[in-house]
């Protein structure tokens, strides 16, 4: 306990309720006019991964102040101390790594727009992507891994405005599945039924675990190596 991933991690669950709340894509998708209407969720993704990096920004400032506070809580272990800044090549490196491996899962595992599926596609996805980034790529500087998940939003909304440009034709892609010999890469993108808030807030908390995860399991492995 104690890491700047854990408080990120209950910033990003409380977006998580909030998405909770919110619902699924299925009325969004009722609602809207396809595809064109894609071009909004491009701009909604925009706005909520800059609220989310100012949160996180925000409480990475705030974070000497609550140590002095309790700083029994607020333990970071040496080679673990978070340090945000401008990312590296390695930074960008393990958020590329985390971006195409949880956006390939993505595509593959949302099949529908149900709120329970897709958020725990999400958190499964990113929470791979990111621990596996990281393992590969260790670094103290996450901020450039908390990209990925608007990245992957922004494709996946991409994707379906260049394959779609008939609102008829999306909706059979959905509802029905594609045309027989269509191969599963040129079929609609699951990861385009997710919502901007839902990549932002499972994306982000899958992001935080993950990181999280392959920390512990660096300190545990160097604890064992000096006993």
């Amino acid at each position: 306990m104690g890491r700047f991933t854990a408080g990120v991690c209950i910033f990003s669950g409380s977006l998580l309720v909030l998405a909770c709340w919110a619902g699924s894509s299925v009325g969004w998708l009722h609602r809207a006019q396809l595809p064109g209407d894609y071009w909004q969720l491009i701009f909604e993704t925009i706005i909520w991964q800059i609220f989310v990096l100012a949160g996180i920004l925000v409480m990475y400032r705030f974070r000497p102040l609550v140590h002095k506070q309790l700083p029994q809580l607020l333990k970071d272990g040496p080679d673990w101390k978070t340090n945000l800044r401008i990312p590296a090549i390695a930074d960008f490196t393990a958020a590329l790594i985390c971006t195409v491996i949880a956006g390939v899962m993505a595509y593959l595992l949302i099949r529908n727009g149900s709120s329970k599926q897709v958020l725990v596609s999400l958190f499964l996805s990113f929470a791979l992507g990111a621990g596996i980034g990281q393992s590969l790529m260790p670094n103290t500087n996450p901020i450039a891994l908390f990209l990925s998940p608007g990245i992957v939003a922004i494709i996946s909304y991409l994707m379906v405005l260049l394959r779609y440009d008939d609102s008829l034709l999306l909706y059979h892609a959905i509802y029905i599945g594609a045309e027989p010999g269509v191969s599963l890469f040129n079929q609609f993108p699951g990861s385009a039924l997710a919502l901007p808030i839902q990549y932002l807030s499972a994306g982000i908390l899958g992001c935080s675990i993950g990181i999280g995860i392959v920390r512990a399991a660096t300190d545990q492995q160097d604890e064992t190596e000096l006993a």
